[in-house]
């Protein structure tokens, strides 16, 4: 049995001649914040009984109110993460037993000591909201009866609760008069099976996460112009319809969108991703198969029913924000979905599967939510919180109306960079250029350079700010290697050695280059790109970059990107529109798609259409906003094409 809690107020207390049912615990303000003020409780007996609320006996209810069960107003006692001490006591010679609809509450109350007249234990309501039900039987027949009410301690019971039963009912509604053959409405009591109908789902967080995703799907359809094309989340049973959302069992439903009909999948609890860092399980997950896009673009929108309300001296409140929003561990549940759910291809060993990431949490102030720290990360890393409550949904169709819009055509896209880069990317001294991207004068000198492990240089190519010189990546020049071009290999450099050209044996040299001037690089290992950083002639004999660059890059300009707000905007291209390219030279690239073009100086970016200026970006907004910067960028362009 449980311990009696310890410091437990006495609650309720109903009492006759034969029986004694006793709630032990501490009333707890129901609601944000305490707003509830009232609560229900019904208690049906036999016989006659004394009743009392927190110490107080209650009066007899009134006449009208009188029945089958006997009716009174209270304070709220009971919430959903409350912890309750249940005693139940025969005074006669008949036996008691305890019973309640949950097997787990009804399994903790048991008998204690060695008569057998008493039944304890502890319990909680984990999540079922509403009216409970506690029922003490004498020798195995109902005796009393005592229904109380179970309160969220996140949202409002009276409003937001009432608002969400209501919602999912709803929702549900809708996709039974969807299957084929249905004609009428059918209630929501009646479109389940057994194991899922909707009066069972008592557990609040299943609740919204049902209601969630359902209104997801409403939300696809109107902001998206998206219409079904085929969903397995109602069905027909022998029972009757039903909706089949249940925790772990996956579902979906499939669209076609717009006149290029690019198709969208909203999964529930999709198959689970078997990753490096161990199996990932989201739960709603928005796929979109762009035309033109090498890939699907997948986004989390995951349904979590907490809410951290940043009460003042709170950690929150410290160092998050001042308004309530999604817990932080939820958050960084995010990032860990986004960074970890990755899929094998020939690129590279893993790549990323999920571009974006928001938690759903029950709140209700929209607008005073925009200023929050987790909303404002969406734009910055496309990871955060969006409020999702019935009446509350404006934010989350905003999101979605934009991640459907998005298209390969549009000149940008809010995709967040590839997996593990945002570590790296912190780490890049954008300033140091010591990898040296050398040339060959032939194509037999690649072979002596790998198989000795060294590269040299004619000493009058480098200067001596060029040094130091960690790395040495070879370029394969398209005159010498055809479609072998590009740069395939790199490595560390062990030593630097100023030599004569006769010294480097393993290479003949030409005649009267034999005292010219030469540095030797010796290489640890030769590592070899599992894909060649791809030749665009450029016509150099030596050029610089960083070993980020190297590692990262798919074509030779990207390694004369010069900041991190270039690359990240690149990328933001190269994902978007398949004729991204850089244009420029080493030193000063800019950015080029379709007949636009982005140009870079110290401290601004320019949007730029044959000679005409169209806009100008602060580089200080886009590093800390890139998402909400593109966005005002695909505007732009989007609004000079349509001219």
């Amino acid at each position: 049995m449980d311990v009696l809690l310890a410091g437990c107020d006495e609650l309720i207390s109903l009492q006759t001649d034969e029986a004694c049912l006793t709630v032990k615990g501490r009333a707890v303000p129901a609601g944000p914040r305490g707003a509830e003020r009232a609560s229900a409780l019904a208690a049906s007996c036999g016989a006659p009984y004394a009743l009392r609320v927190c110490g107080e006996a209650l009066p007899l209810p009134q006449a009208e109110e009188s029945g089958s069960l006997d009716r009174y107003r209270t304070p709220p006692l009971l919430g959903e993460t409350g912890r309750y001490e249940i005693v139940v006591e025969s005074l006669g010679d008949r036996a008691a037993s305890f019973w309640h609809r949950s097997e787990r509450v009804r399994n903790a109350v048991t008998a204690a000591g060695r008569s057998g007249k008493i039944l304890s234990g502890a319990v909680d309501f984990a999540g079922e909201i509403g009216e409970s039900d506690l029922v003490v039987l004498l020798d195995g027949q109902e005796y009393l009866r005592l229904t109380i009410e179970v309160f969220p301690s996140t949202i409002s019971y009276r409003e937001e609760f009432a608002a969400l039963s209501a919602g999912l009912a709803e929702e549900e509604a809708r996709f039974l008069r969807e299957l084929p053959d249905s004609s009428e409405t059918l209630p929501a009591e009646n479109a389940a099976s057994p194991e899922s109908a909707a009066p069972a789902v008592r557990e609040l967080s299943l609740l919204y996460e049902r209601w969630c995703f359902l209104r997801l799907d409403s939300l696809i359809r109107s902001c998206g112009q998206a219409v079904p094309v085929s969903q397995n989340v109602a069905a027909d049973s022998e029972s009757g319809p039903f909706v089949c959302l249940m925790p772990g069992r996956p579902a979906c439903v499939r669209y076609k969108a717009g006149a290029s009909q690019e198709r969208i999948t909203l999964s529930w609890y999709p198959r689970e991703c078997d990753t490096p860092t161990g199996a990932q399980k989201p739960r709603c997950v928005l796929t979109l198969e762009k035309k033109g896009a090498s890939a699907p673009c997948s986004y989390v929108f995951e349904p979590r029913y907490r809410l951290n309300f940043a009460l003042p001296g709170t950690e929150y409140d410290a160092s998050v924000s001042h308004m309530p929003g999604p817990e932080i561990g939820d958050i960084h549940d995010l990032h860990r979905y986004r960074d970890a759910m990755v899929s094998q291809n020939g690129a590279s060993p893993y790549e990323r599967e999920m571009f974006g990431a928001y938690v759903l949490f029950p709140y209700a102030r929209e607008e005073e939510y925009r200023s929050h720290r987790f909303y404002e990360s969406i734009d910055k890393v496309n990871v955060g919180g969006l409020p999702f409550l019935p009446g509350a949904v404006s934010l989350a169709g905003e999101l979605i109306g934009q991640l459907i819009a998005d298209s390969p055509a549009s000149a940008l896209e809010r995709a967040a960079l590839p997996r593990g880069l945002e570590g790296k990317l912190a780490k890049v001294d954008w300033s140091a250029r010591d990898v040296l991207i050398g040339t060959l004068r032939n194509s037999a000198q690649l072979d002596v350079c790998l198989r000795h492990r060294f590269y040299y240089i004619p000493a009058e190519r480098l200067t001596e700010s060029d040094f130091p010189i960690h790395y040495v990546a070879i370029y394969q020049s398209r005159n010498l290697f055809g479609d072998e071009a590009g740069i395939r290999f790199f490595g560390e450099v062990t030593k630097c050695i100023p030599v004569r050209r006769a010294e480097i044996r393993e290479f003949p040299c030409r005649p009267g280059t034999e005292d010219k001037l030469y540095y030797r690089f010796e290489i640890g290992q030769w590592k070899r790109r599992s894909r060649p950083i791809v030749s665009k002639e450029a016509g150099f004999v030596r050029s610089f970059t960083n070993l980020f660059l190297i590692e990262h890059s798919a074509e030779l300009p990207e390694l004369w990107i010069r900041s991190e707000e270039e690359y990240r905007l690149y990328c933001e291209l190269k994902r978007a529109v398949r004729d991204a390219a850089i244009s420029g030279e080493e030193g000063a690239p800019g950015f080029r798609f379709g007949s636009f073009s982005l140009l870079f100086d110290d401290r601004s970016i320019y949007l730029v259409k044959g000679s005409r200026m169209l806009a100008r970006y602060a580089v200080a907004d886009f590093s800390n906003r890139p998402g909400a910067v593109f966005r005002q960028m695909q505007r732009e362009c989007a609004r000079f094409t349509e001219r």
